[in-house]
């Protein structure tokens, strides 16, 4: 293991990792993320000088290796993470009097610049790091395809999250159009904490290849070798109520008897980590605490009744003061401090048609000196991209989510990892990745839903080999305490739930053979045989296959439906497919498996910073004027532009 000079040992998996052999084919890793995921997929493609064959990292410009990850927030991340065995392999081959090349690194996703994009064609790097439709954009460019000639070795990190759902199925052929495009077998390696089983996801992972010729031809699985640690990392997971009897709680909302309790458990650990179930309610939790925590930084304890006056009225679920009927959300907070100084009231709403929900803050202060009042609303002058918030304490909590802008991620994901935030809210973009930092207490408010989520978000705590993970569980209602009980218990004794990846998914199936005539011709029988060799379509029979093209080929009558209109033209004489104009542009937009909604772009006043995105459905109900909370901030929106 001299190659991984900077790294103190390698743990079980690792070692066994660094053991197996470096031909081309494919390798299943399964061991525990947070000494797994990082070096068990690196020696294999990396470290090849014990090796007979040529470094992979020859001196040339070309791609050798794809990191693909689930989540283009981990990107940067597992740039980072390169950088300390890429130095170890350099080290090990100067004190060999060997002459390493630079060993280059890039990163593709939606948030790369056009002009790093463009570069990348000119120059490919040894290594690019990007996720499973930012690879089906690039397979699906004339001009970038030829890069992946040279591919040897794809690494699918937390393949957990894609063998068991159709974005799963996507990548499978995916893999397929890349080894179709390779000169050489591609070795794949997939990796994952909490996964099973492990031979449905093998074989998912190997997929199949055409062995003989003519009548003999079979499709045989491609040989995968399981690599499982059989570790299980040491937990502290404990399901806390707030209540003893949630039926008491009648109509009230359960919220400001949760929130003390996570600013308790804020205050005794370095850096938490809050996990919650969707964007809304991180938005929500970060404003909540943050007034807990300022009312606190003032002097007064969480029980003063002279701190927060709450209006509610009868409710009938455990949503904070939803009438009767359903038609209106009100929740009011007014707040005094001490010496009268200040009267904040926050209101947020739905209204009547439940169209939106929208948010009035104002801030009233009063100057005695001058004898004056200065109102201001929405966001204080000044306050910046990073600014103090709602709550006065002096380091808010914020929330994370996928809408916010990439600057800002960035920044609150290195703040966490340096120490420097005392606590983060965050959704499933925390959930996954390499290096955490700090955190030693998660909080999940709400069921995780499962216990392999469970296991991720909870073993974001204690990150480092030896630590114990210690998590919170917060349900809020009675149905969501017995489901948050079993998930914990179920994550106590490991039984993580199996996945099973989908079959003959037709949708899918379809955009892949769009986007792959759409680049060049196809015999209709070699097109079937690449699609075979991927696991979720090994079983397609020719006739789910033939509707499909007749579908895509325009057989059914389009002139009610826009979406029958043919994609790509059928030569039965010839039995090849070409594409159609515009088919190219189409697989590009309309490709993948997560829904596009819509977005725009919220930018500060200046009109450069970006704060985030905003749904189309929100920013169409939106008015110049109103006011909107964002990354844990209230702003006003004072322009809103087409684009």
């Amino acid at each position: 293991s001299a190659f991984l000079w900077g790294i103190d040992r390698l743990f079980s998996s690792e070692g066994r990792g660094a053991r197996g052999d470096v031909d081309a084919h494919s390798s299943s890793a399964a061991s525990l993320s947070d000494h797994g995921d990082t070096v068990t997929s690196r020696p294999s493609p990396l470290a090849t000088r014990n090796s007979r064959r040529p470094s992979p990292l020859a001196p040339r410009p070309s791609l050798q290796l794809i990191y693909l990850s689930p989540l283009k927030a981990l990107n940067n991340d597992i740039e980072r993470n390169l950088r300390v065995p890429l130095a170890g392999i350099r080290r090990v081959a100067q004190a060999m009097g060997e002459d390493l090349p630079d060993i280059s690194v890039a990163v593709r996703s939606g948030d790369t610049p056009s002009r790093e994009r463009q570069a990348m064609l000119r120059k490919p790097p040894h290594i690019l790091i990007t996720t499973p439709e930012s690879l089906y954009i690039l397979l699906t460019s004339p001009a970038a395809r030829e890069m992946f000639r040279t591919v040897q070795t794809v690494i699918v990190d937390e393949i957990h999250t894609l063998a068991g759902s159709k974005r799963g199925v996507h990548l499978a052929v995916s893999l397929e159009r890349l080894q179709a495009l390779a000169n050489q077998p591609i070795q794949r390696i997939g990796l994952s904490a909490t996964i099973r089983p492990l031979d449905e996801v093998a074989r998912y992972l190997g997929g199949a290849a055409w062995q003989g010729e003519g009548e003999e031809r079979t499709l045989v699985e491609r040989p995968v070798t399981i690599v499982d640690a059989g570790y299980r990392k040491q937990l502290d997971v404990q399901v806390e109520t707030v209540v003893d009897d949630f039926r008491a709680l009648g109509g009230e909302s359960i919220w400001p008897l949760i929130v003390p309790r996570v600013v308790d458990l804020i205050d005794e650990h370095r850096t938490t980590l809050i996990f919650v179930n969707n964007r809304r309610l991180a938005e929500r939790a970060s404003d909540w605490i943050n007034e807990e925590r300022g009312a606190r930084g003032e002097g007064r304890g969480a029980d003063d009744e002279s701190r927060v006056m709450r209006q509610t009225s009868d409710v009938t679920s455990h949503e904070p003061n939803v009438t009767p009927d359903a038609s209106h959300i009100t929740h009011h907070e007014s707040r005094i401090t001490p010496d009268d100084s200040r009267i904040t009231h926050h209101e947020s709403r739905i209204t009547p048609d439940a169209s939106r929900l929208t948010f009035d803050d104002s801030r009233l202060t009063f100057d005695a000196s001058r004898g004056a009042s200065l109102y201001e609303g929405g966001v204080p002058k000044g306050m910046g991209m990073f600014g103090a918030g709602r709550g006065t304490h002096a380091d808010p909590i914020r929330a994370h989510h996928g809408s916010m802008s990439k600057e800002t991620r960035l920044a609150l994901e290195q703040a966490l990892k340096a120490g420097t935030l005392p606590a983060l809210i965050g959704t499933s973009s925390l959930e996954l990745g390499i290096d955490i930092g700090t955190v030693d207490l998660v909080v999940q408010l709400q069921s995780p839903k499962s216990v392999a989520q469970g296991l991720q978000r909870v073993g974001r705590a204690g990150h480092l080999v030896g630590q114990t993970s210690r998590g919170r569980i917060f349900p809020t209602h009675r149905e969501d305490i017995m489901e948050a009980a079993a998930v914990a218990g179920g994550m106590l004794r490991g039984e993580v739930e199996p996945i099973h990846t989908p079959r003959n998914s037709l949708d899918i199936l379809a955009q892949q053979i769009v986007a792959m005539v759409s680049v060049e011709e196809w015999e209709v029988d070699e097109l079937y045989a690449l699609l075979r060799g991927a696991y979720p379509y090994g079983e397609l029979t020719p006739r789910a296959y033939t509707a499909v093209l007749d579908m895509l080929s325009g057989r059914y009558p389009s002139q009610a439906h826009r979406e029958l209109r043919p994609r790509l033209v059928w030569d039965r004489v010839n039995n090849r497919l070409a594409a159609l104009p515009g088919s190219r542009l189409l697989a590009l937009t309309n490709g993948g498996t997560i829904s596009d909604r819509g977005a725009f772009n919220a930018y500060l006043a200046d009109g450069k910073t970006k704060l985030g995105e905003l749904d189309e459905e929100f920013v169409y109900e939106t008015r110049v004027g109103d006011t909107l909370l964002l990354g844990s901030q209230v702003w006003r929106v004072i322009e809103l532009t087409d684009d």
